[in-house]
């Protein structure tokens, strides 16, 4: 050995030699980071990589400083003849060592020359090469270090080519006539390995040819005993074939003699990806999955993994296929289909498969092939991997016909109408394993200096894992990249897709090839669908149902929960929703039939729910379904219907983009969904004109008013009472300017314009306007103390409510004539005001009328003596008026609450409320005691 030379081993513990000297490598994370880089000699090794081998579970804060540490430690212990070993690389190490320094690489060369001259006939040299591999086995690979997840799949590899190289030393023992040396140590192996059906042939074979039958014929009964017990399955083929030959006394004594060197099984499995992430659920329910089974159980266990282009599912089937391996000795096939581009003939593919089996006398007719194909495969255990298939039709000739086998095949098509098959859908990757994937590649200290452009970056590529691994490739390549600059470039979803390619990987690759293969009108629908926003939508919505579902068959659409309807809602996930918006086309006629769709969708549901004076057109529309009903649908459809409003005002469809965003005030306003209330508000008031725009303007105000925003407010309502060109709209905004003046505590001014209002809305004969009015003259007259003609008011407000049919407008006048009762000494008819409110309220999912009759009543059960009624009342209270951000009701129902809890001695916490009640009041700039 030069004096540079360096023995590196890991056939066993851990050892490197200088002039046949050990080395001392002091430390276990220095000793497994070793490791790690030695099991991938000559490659890079990222360095996301070297940190989960070092510390598996919860990598320190300090991870990457402590790693580049034991670098330097490790280059200093292993520094010879001035030659650097680790090389530090971007995105992390790799070890340099020659082929002939590191056991594995001089193990791997060896048993690669024994199988060559094995081929050639020449069994002394081959035995005397496996046997020089075989002294450089010490023991299990790295047994000196804890095990680690990193390693796992790699010590499995590296196990199982030691256990083949000495089951090919033992078959070329036997070979050679030297049976008895390579029985006991035939024995020790199948005593570890007992269901590994090639040890048992070759004990078998070499205790007959040395004239021990009966112990030949005990090693398969203990075989058989043990699958049957174990696996519920029987001994393969070639085992049985030479159970029967024994028995019968026609085993050729030359095969007796000279058991023959053991036939490699055909592995065609395509590497694992050493940086896989998550799954794991989808990963135990498959590996559960593909395993042989009993014969009497019939058919072959056939497992399909289906998903969009990029959705990691091959990734997912290789992780799986090496996990099973070992369950299927006789081998493991791999078919690539074609299913994605250019679908590959079956006659071509059983040609292929037969191929692979050893089989040269390919048949010429279709059934031929099958019929030898599975025949081939009978009585044996065989994993097929079908990948990328393109439908059931191509993969049914493909499929085993025993139930020793089992079949993994991936698609972007679902395969529902495969026989027996378990489907598994991949979905995209969660947020927290995008980002470890991210982190694998990039590295965790970028993560961690930009989380929130991570998060974007991730958001921008659906969560699938080819898009992620593309994103992380170009940030790998550009170490002066920030994570922003790749953000901002992925934003514009019409050019994302351009943006997520890197050497030979193409986010939009798969999906450029599933809309080549879609009808036309399936490709039609997709484009037009790119017009709308990422909001789930009906089949009907997009006006063709059979294509719809095409393009869920194909992977590029996928099934988003039930709408209320009964019927599903679709969504397009995040990169073939950058495709169609790329692909759309320019169709206004085809934008304003949605949008017309969407109105009339609304206004019937609208017209359901309880009277909003302030949704010009509600009551023009018949109600067509229950409340419950119109809630149902409209909970489930929101989104959409937000976008719907999007996407009129950028389509120049002001009108239809203002009667969307008011049709939907009674929903926003009685549920409290006041984002989306503003959004769609401000949305068409950038384009919308005259009384739409005025009417806009009037509901801002109002949501303004709900968020304590009082200068907001009475500007809004201002501008809408200008910008009116009828009384009525007047009106409605003198109403908004009223509420304003009587929460401001101005109650005159409040009755100034709600006495104005009232005399526009007599005008018309509005009774449900006029029934606000009237509670709202109430209201003000209550609080100037004016109770008589409060009560006047109240009773006219609730005749009208009543005569209208409106259960809502009369339930708010029965809570102010709750607290006109109670506040006049009749506590008793003041509660059962309320009681009934409340009920209508509940029921209706009001919660903003909830919170107002809990704090009345919390103030009529506290001044009647009853403190726990009254405490839980307006604790109920605090927390609705919280939950909606109502500060101005939630500071009133703190400061009773905090006076109730005083009036129970409980000081301390009756100082906490008070105290908070007094911050909220000042925030409003309202002073105490409202």
């Amino acid at each position: 050995m030069a004096q540079d030379e360096l023995d590196f081993r890991v056939l066993g513990p851990l050892e490197v030699r200088a002039q046949h000297l050990a080395l001392p490598i002091g430390g276990l994370k220095p000793r497994q980071l070793l490791a790690t880089l030695l099991l991938n000699p000559n490659r890079l090794v990222p360095a996301e990589t070297l940190v989960d081998a070092l510390w598996p579970q919860s990598p320190p804060r300090s991870a990457v400083p402590n790693l580049r540490t034991y670098v330097s430690t490790l280059r200093s212990s292993l520094r010879a003849g001035g030659e650097e070993r680790i090389l530090a690389q971007p995105r992390g190490y790799a070890i340099v060592v020659r082929p002939d320094e590191l056991d594995l690489l001089v193990f791997e060369e060896l048993t690669a020359r024994a199988r060559q001259c094995r081929a050639d006939g020449r069994l002394e040299l081959t035995l005397e090469l496996l046997c020089r591999a075989d002294g450089l086995v010490r023991g299990s690979p790295l047994e000196d270090l804890p095990p680690t997840p990193g390693w796992a799949a790699l010590l499995r590899r590296l196990e199982e080519r030691v256990l083949q190289a000495t089951e090919e030393r033992l078959a070329v023992l036997v070979a050679l006539g030297r049976a008895e040396p390579a029985i006991a140590e035939l024995r020790e192996l199948l005593a570890r390995h007992p269901f590994r059906e090639g040890l048992c042939q070759q004990l078998m074979l070499a205790l007959a040819g040395t004239g021990r039958d009966a112990e030949a014929l005990q090693t398969f009964a203990d075989l058989r005993r043990g699958l049957l017990e174990e696996l519920g399955v029987e001994p393969g083929q070639e085992s049985r074939r030479i159970h029967a030959a024994l028995l019968s006394g026609e085993l050729p004594a030359a095969e007796a003699a000279t058991a023959p060197v053991i036939r490699s099984a055909v592995s065609q499995l395509p590497p694992a990806e050493g940086d896989f992430t998550g799954r794991q659920p989808a990963l135990d329910q498959l590996t559960a999955l593909l395993q042989p089974v009993s014969p009497q159980l019939g058919a072959a266990r056939i497992a399909v993994l289906t998903g969009p282009a990029g959705c990691g599912k091959s990734a997912l089937a290789a992780q799986a296929a090496h996990a099973v391996r070992t369950r299927f000795p006789d081998g493991q096939l791999y078919l690539d289909l074609g299913g994605s581009h250019r679908p590959a003939p079956t006659g071509r593919l059983l040609a292929e498969l037969l191929r692979s089996l050893g089989i040269t006398d390919i048949p010429g007719g279709l059934a031929e092939r099958a019929a030898r194909y599975r025949s081939a495969l009978a009585d044996r255990r065989v994993l097929v991997w079908l990948d990328d298939a393109a439908s059931a039709a191509q993969v049914r000739s493909l499929l085993p016909a025993t139930s020793g086998c089992a079949v993994l095949v991936t698609s972007r098509r679902l395969l529902t109408e495969l026989p027996g098959a378990h489907e598994i859908p991949v979905a995209a990757l969660t947020p927290a394993e995008g980002d470890r994937l991210l982190a694998r590649i990039v590295g965790s200290a970028r993560i961690a200096a930009e989380p929130e452009a991570a998060a974007t970056i991730l958001r921008a590529c659906g969560g699938l894992p080819l898009a992620v691994r593309i994103a992380g490739a170009r940030l790998a390549a550009r170490p002066g990249w920030r994570l922003g600059t790749l953000a901002a470039r992925l934003a514009d979803p019409a050019s994302r897709l351009a943006e997520l390619r890197c050497g030979d990987l193409d986010a939009g690759a798969g999906i450029a090839a599933s809309q080549a293969r879609l009808s036309p009108d399936a490709a039609t629908t997709f484009a037009r669908w790119g017009l709308l926003g990422p909001a789930p939508v009906d089949a009907d919505t997009l006006g063709d149902p059979a294509a719809v579902e095409d393009l869920v068959d194909a992977g590029l659409a996928e099934v988003a929960g039930a709408a209320a309807t009964g019927g599903p809602r679709y969504r397009l996930p995040e990169l073939p929703r950058c495709a169609a918006i790329a692909a759309a086309p320019t169709d206004p006629a085809w934008v304003r039939q949605v949008l017309d769709r969407w109105l009339r969708r609304a206004r019937a549901a609208a017209a359901a729910l309880p009277v909003n004076i302030f949704a010009p057109g509600q009551r023009d529309t018949a109600p067509t379904d229950s409340l419950p009903r119109a809630l149902a649908w409209l909970d489930g459809e929101r989104p959409a219907l937000v976008e719907a409003v999007d996407l009129a005002a950028r389509h120049g469809e002001a009108t239809l983009a203002a009667d969307l965003a008011l049709a939907l005030v009674p929903y926003f306003d009685l549920c409290s969904h006041h984002e989306d209330w503003e959004r769609t508000h401000e949305t068409a008031l950038a384009v919308a004109q005259g009384d739409q725009r005025a009417a806009l303007l009037r509901g801002l105000g109002q949501l303004h008013l709900y968020r304590d925003e009082y200068a907001r407010a009475r500007e809004r309502f201002t501008a809408a009472h200008e910008l009116f060109t009828d009384d009525y709209g007047r009106a409605l905004a003198r109403c908004g300017l009223g509420a304003l003046a009587r929460v401001l505590g101005s109650p005159a001014e409040a009755l100034e314009h709600h006495q104005a209002a009232l005399t526009a809305f007599r005008a018309v004969r509005d009774g449900c306007a006029e029934a606000y009015a009237r509670c709202a003259i109430g209201s003000a007259r209550l609080a100037q103390h004016r109770h008589d003609e409060a009560l006047l008011a109240f009773t006219d407000a609730l005749r009208l409510a009543r005569l209208a049919g409106d259960e809502h407008r009369a339930a708010h006048v029965l809570h102010q004539l709750g607290v006109l009762h109670q506040r006049q000494g009749r506590p008793d008819r003041g509660l059962s005001c309320l009681d009934e409110a409340l009920s209508v309220f509940e029921r209706i999912r009001d919660a903003h009328g909830e919170a107002y009759v809990l704090r009345a009543m919390g103030e009529l059960h506290s001044a009647d003596g009853r403190r726990a009624c009254g405490r839980s009342s307006l604790e109920r209270a605090v927390l609705l008026y919280q939950r909606l951000g109502d500060r101005h009701g939630e500071a009133g129902a703190t400061q009773l609450l905090g006076e109730v809890l005083r009036g129970e001695r409980r000081e301390a916490l009756a100082e906490e409320h008070l105290r908070r009640a007094v911050r909220l009041w000042r925030d409003l700039r309202l002073p105490v005691s409202r």
